[in-house]
């Protein structure tokens, strides 16, 4: 998930990525124009990033073939070793934090992740908002490394910051040491966002192909199939907030999904 609210070039644009849609936000937050135009938008991204042959030869790649994550699945019940996810991070985005990466290109980017429940005291997915205001040492490969963190695809990661010495270090926040996916807490941030930055107006780039069939359209929120999407909508909110209440919605890889229905 991407949000933005300007050009997302141009310096002072807001931008938030959430989950696989942070990978592209990072890019706009520690990119230049000229490194977005020659280096991220272009065909072999995720296969030739810096033009050089280097990341086939350290074997550099967002996910592994098909059969290699059914193979780490049956051992290890996620599909990808979080490990090697952040290690493709690190060497896409180094270990530039959000603080350095707006002082190159002056834009406002967020980054939104989730309390991991095991480590958060087992009361749900809690969101946090990460950006050079409120996070501005946390390194953006953390983030991204974090934010895709689906629990069943990874397992929860820690954040990473520079301390003063310019070290990476790992980040301790209110006992917290796991992050999950933004999406199940907070996948458009909008109301942070607003206070954050002053934004009213937002374009979405919505790429999970589950969420259409409830992507309201105005001309035709008067049709029957509309209404019987939206009274089985309300009706699913409905009981899972009410499960989530007393405790008895199911956890998904030891992860509440109470916040995913409580996100409109």
């Amino acid at each position: 998930m991407v949000v933005l609210t300007a050009s997302c070039l141009a310096p002072g644009s807001v931008l938030s990525g959430t989950s696989g849609g942070s990978i592209a936000a990072a890019m706009f937050a520690c990119k230049t124009e000229a490194e977005v135009m020659s280096h991220v938008i272009h065909p072999k991204v995720s296969t030739d990033f810096r033009h050089d042959g280097s990341q086939l030869k350290d074997d550099i790649k967002w996910f592994p073939p098909l059969k290699n994550q059914l193979r780490y699945f049956l051992s290890h019940r996620v599909l990808m070793d979080s490990a090697e996810f952040k290690r493709c991070c690190d060497w896409y985005y180094g270990d530039c934090t959000f603080a350095e990466g707006y002082a190159r290109t002056k834009r406002h980017v967020s980054i939104s992740v989730s309390f991991s429940a095991t480590t958060g005291g087992g009361s749900g997915p809690a969101r946090l908002l990460l950006n050079h205001i409120s996070s501005p040492h946390v390194t953006l490969a953390s983030a991204v490394a974090a934010s895709c963190a689906l629990p069943g695809i990874m397992l929860a990661q820690p954040l990473e910051a520079k301390d003063r010495s310019g070290k990476v270090v790992k980040l301790d926040h209110d006992g917290v040491h796991g992050y999950v996916d933004g999406s199940l807490a907070a996948d458009l941030p909008f109301k942070r966002m607003a206070t954050l930055f002053n934004v009213s107006n937002f374009i979405v780039s919505q790429v999970n192909f589950h969420v259409r069939p409830f992507l309201r359209k105005q001309h035709a929120t008067t049709s029957r199939y509309w209404k019987i999407m939206t009274y089985l909508e309300h009706d699913i909110r409905h009981r899972a907030t009410r499960l989530a209440r007393i405790g008895l919605l199911p956890t998904f890889f030891g992860q509440s999904m109470s916040g995913v229905f409580k996100q409109k």
